[in-house]
């Protein structure tokens, strides 16, 4: 229990294994002992960290000062050109790309997978076994 941080927990089952007399009692209040001892050192800890005026950052220590940039706060931003025309791009969209998902066809050769195809009925026999 103590380790999962029930410390609460942990100790009334040392209270009530210590009541019932469980053996070996000397192990058992040695144990305790030390429970005691950890748990008093753990919640000194969690007090000091807990407290108001506690302003430090005590699990990623302490924050590094960040330097300015040297950018004024007047200069223009940088804006992407392109240095390819609109021209060029346009002329590859007006073009068609055969076998390619722009090229579909009409409505029942998009769907010709789902029609069936007639056969000959009499060409599948069932074996009947008896």
């Amino acid at each position: 229990m103590e380790f999962k941080g029930k410390m609460k927990t942990a100790n009334e089952i040392f209270n009530l294994s210590i009541s019932r007399n469980a053996k070996p009692v000397e192990k058992l209040n040695d144990a305790y002992k030390k429970f005691m001892v950890r748990t008093m050192r753990r919640s000194k800890t969690v007090d000091d960290v807990r407290s108001f005026f506690y302003t430090g950052r005590h699990a990623l220590g302490p924050q590094a000062k960040r330097t300015k940039p040297n950018h004024s706060s007047n200069a223009p931003l940088a804006i992407y050109k392109d240095t390819t025309s609109g021209d060029q791009i346009e002329s590859n969209k007006s073009k068609p790309e055969f076998g390619s998902w722009l090229m579909l066809g009409g409505r029942a050769e998009r769907n010709k997978e789902n029609n069936a195809l007639p056969g000959k009925w009499t060409a599948f026999k069932i074996l009947l076994l008896f």
